[in-house]
């Protein structure tokens, strides 16, 4: 670990005319040195005891005691503590180093950000050479960049859920019936959630909104709302649920013209061609229309 506090104090970003390290953007405590944590300390007392086979130096927990007298709390960068007899540590499963950058203008903001990147690196870099040891360097960019990973990262989840999303639409708006069937309205159901969507990220956009992971699972919700929810279910599956000798339309036939003799007989000529009246067709004779059911 010391090995590694060494490497990133060595980080260099080159800017004409100057190579900044981490000593020339770190923050300063009130001896004009930088400010690290009291573990580092720790850390180098333990290296310096056992490079001269000292063996007088313990590391205790939460609180350990320095050379100089100096008491350091370690509690929150140590983690999966084991300790012996009077507080003495055995192991840790973990270690917590944290360096801090001043930013107190553009031109040192924008080298602590390229340092910040630097450093990524060299964890990684140190990572390889060291597989015994897991690493995860977290920056004051880390989140965003992880956030702008996501796409990639997914790429092939989304096409998965893309694919099996138009499949469900399409089949959810088919009917074993070829002529009653509709597919397209399916998709076309898609591009309006689809349009809705990126409405809607318009407008937050505008309104000077952000965007948050939870933002990216709205689509799903609309999409199972409008294929699933109740009432589209039985719109797209009652009409299906009799067997089509049992389903009947009602007709309804222009009034035919006045009959006053008697017996009164009806002449499928008085009719135009289209409303030729069948042998199932009720007469009812001085109502305004004619209501037939047709099977």
């Amino acid at each position: 670990m010391n090995n590694l506090h060494s490497a990133v104090t060595r980080i260099q970003v080159q800017r004409p005319g100057f190579n900044y390290t981490f000593a020339h953007i770190c923050i300063l405590n009130n001896d004009k040195t930088c400010i690290v944590d009291d573990i580092v300390h720790v850390l180098e007392e333990l290296k310096a005891a056992r490079s001269s086979n000292r063996t007088n130096f313990a590391i205790t927990y939460p609180i350990t005691h320095l050379k100089d007298g100096r008491e350091v709390y370690n509690g929150h960068q140590l983690g999966g503590v084991t300790v012996h007899s009077k507080d003495r540590v055995k192991s840790a499963e973990a270690i917590q180093l944290t360096y801090y950058l001043q930013a107190i203008n553009s031109l040192n903001d924008m080298v602590a950000e390229k340092w910040e990147s630097i450093f990524c690196d060299t964890v990684e870099l140190f990572q390889k050479s060291n597989r015994k040891v897991k690493m995860y360097p977290f920056t004051s960019s880390s989140l965003k960049e992880d956030f702008q990973k996501t796409s990639r990262v997914s790429e092939r989840y989304l096409i998965t859920s893309l694919v099996l999303v138009v499949t469900l639409a399409i089949l959810c708006c088919s009917m074993q019936d070829c002529v009653r069937s509709k597919p397209w309205l399916g998709l076309l159901g898609l591009l309006t959630v689809t349009l809705a969507t990126l409405t809607a990220a318009g407008i937050i956009n505008l309104t000077g909104g952000k965007y948050n992971s939870t933002f990216l699972g709205i689509p799903f919700v609309m999409l199972g709302n409008y294929l699933l929810s109740p009432l589209s279910f039985v719109c797209l599956c009652l009409p299906d649920a009799f067997p089509s000798e049992q389903r009947s339309i009602t007709a309804w036939l222009p009034v035919p013209p006045p009959c006053n003799a008697a017996p009164c007989q009806i002449h499928s000529a008085s009719f135009p061609k289209l409303f030729v009246p069948r042998r199932d067709v009720k007469i009812m004779p001085g109502a305004p229309v004619w209501r037939s059911t047709l099977p």
